[in-house]
């Protein structure tokens, strides 16, 4: 499957390079009506007021870089500064994740998984099969799927340093500070040892958009590994943050939605008490839990391929609360179980709620030791994994020219599928941040 290098001599010279390659993409992405709906959402704006400040003070490389597509396309600057943090609000989503280290495998090597779930509106973006690699002088090279220049959801580095998220709300927030996708990908760019990755979340300002609406989508959970057998879970809020090791879990660590090692007190992570449709991470959390205990030392791709497309459900951590069963969003493979139910009852609150909480759509497994990437375009149980091997691009050997132009939903000029898919897209999300997003 194909890998397209980005390689380019500084920042400034990538945003061109990106703005040139996909410049019909950015024509379209710059003139959607997403921006003007959001320019009006005072509090989500006044949320990203400083981060042309917070990037050219903690991340001048993707300042520079969006200056460089801003030269290219003539585009106003702080308004593509703008645009950049919308989008990575746009990206959020749901997710559960396993690291699991040689400690817990049967073939000696460490690996993550991603089941990533979002709202099945989207799925035309995550089948793509195309993820991207960046070399950059100074900076790991790292292979990263998503738009180039300004959402690139990084997967693994050079050094096999491996990352999965999850989206988590808050009540601790404050400003300014790097987005969280940003402090992601500056440690992908710096960090070689999951150590190293710590220090960078710790030393770094993280913007935190409070809320448990559509707020969830601009904050992280984040599970690192890499060769060396090391595992770590970050979890944060704007004044707290709390790194979990996986040797202190015999190897293993999971995470979904919520909070389980940050004090919630804290944080104000969500619990089934303030918020119903997380009793799905509880779930979901759970369920992963029995079986990263049920698989320590047995864990190998197989196993994790089963793991991914695990239906089970167990509500162990939902005791003691009120919820409803079936929970929505409640298996690892994630499927929207319950909307038939809701529309025989005409509950259509429920259903558009069942759709928000999304559901599996793509998933990633990434061999550290091997720099390989297990990926399915669609849930796991229904897809077979397909593989994708970094190795040698992570090595700085690769075709300088592939034969791919345009981003994967962007192939002709003309665009129509593009403007036919994403405009609704972006029109619907931005119309729920506009409602949802709540920043203190």
């Amino acid at each position: 499957m194909p890998i397209v290098p980005l390689v380019e001599d500084d920042s400034f010279r990538y945003g061109k390079l990106i703005a040139r390659k996909f410049k019909v993409f950015y024509r379209y992405l710059l003139n959607l009506p997403y921006y003007k709906v959001m320019g009006n959402n005072k509090r989500f704006v006044s949320a990203l007021g400083e981060r042309e400040k917070s990037l050219k003070k903690y991340y001048p490389e993707k300042m520079e870089t969006l200056n460089g597509i801003s030269h290219k396309l003539g585009v106003n600057l702080q308004r593509l500064v703008k645009i950049s943090g919308i989008l990575h609000a746009l990206f959020g989503f749901g997710c559960t994740t396993l690291a699991a280290t040689k400690q817990a495998t049967r073939d000696g090597k460490n690996y993550v998984l991603w089941n990533m779930d979002v709202m099945r509106l989207t799925s035309r973006w995550w089948r793509s099969p195309i993820h991207y690699l960046k070399d950059a002088p100074g900076t790991n090279r790292f292979i990263f799927y998503g738009i180039p220049g300004m959402v690139e959801i990084s997967i693994l580095n050079e050094h096999g340093l491996a990352f999965a998220g999850n989206a988590v709300g808050v009540k601790d927030g404050g400003k300014p500070g790097l987005l969280g996708w940003e402090v992601v990908n500056l440690a992908m760019e710096t960090c070689s040892r999951v150590k190293e990755v710590v220090e960078c979340f710790e030393n770094t300002p993280i913007l935190v958009i409070p809320g448990y609406s559509a707020a969830i989508f601009t904050n992280l959970n984040s599970t690192w590994a890499n060769t060396n057998g090391e595992a770590v879970t970050i979890e944060y809020s704007r004044h707290y943050r709390v790194a979990e090791y996986a040797k202190e879990h015999d190897g293993v660590l999971v995470e979904t939605n919520h909070h389980q090692y940050l004090d919630r007190n804290l944080s104000g992570s969500a619990d089934p008490t303030v918020q119903k449709a997380i009793c799905g991470s509880y779930a979901r959390l759970g369920r992963a839990w029995e079986l990263a205990e049920a698989n320590k030392g047995n864990f190998d791709l197989e196993k994790i391929m089963e793991f991914a497309r695990d239906h089970g459900r167990n509500y162990s951590l939902l005791e003691g609360y009120e919820y409803e069963k079936p929970v929505d969003d409640d298996t690892i493979c994630c499927h929207t179980w319950n909307i038939p139910k809701y529309i025989s009852e005409g509950r259509y609150g429920k259903v558009l709620d069942a759709i928000l909480e999304g559901e599996t759509l793509s998933s990633w497994i990434i061999d550290c030791d091997e720099r390989v990437i297990w990926r399915t375009c669609d849930k796991p149980c229904k897809s077979e994994y397909f593989k994708i091997d970094c190795k040698r691009a992570l090595q700085g050997e690769y075709n300088s020219d592939p034969n791919i132009k345009h981003l994967p939903i962007c192939k002709r000029k003309n665009n129509k599928l593009f403007m036919h898919f994403l405009r609704p897209v972006v029109i619907y999300a931005a119309y729920v941040l506009e409602r949802l997003v709540s920043v203190q």
